[in-house]
């Protein structure tokens, strides 16, 4: 499941850790995520949208 993250989400976000603080985490998750990236599953699919 995806969650969705609205602006006012975002905003509340840096309002609790400010916005470095924000952006250090964000950075160190994508990190985290793209230094595992020979180990992800990565077979194509099929795009699901809703209205």
């Amino acid at each position: 499941m995806t969650t969705l993250l609205t602006t006012q989400d975002i905003a509340r976000l840096v309002q609790r850790v400010g916005l470095p603080d924000l952006l250090r985490r964000l950075v160190g998750y994508l990190e985290t995520d793209y230094g595992r990236w020979a180990e992800f599953d990565k077979t194509p699919r099929v795009a699901a949208h809703s209205a």
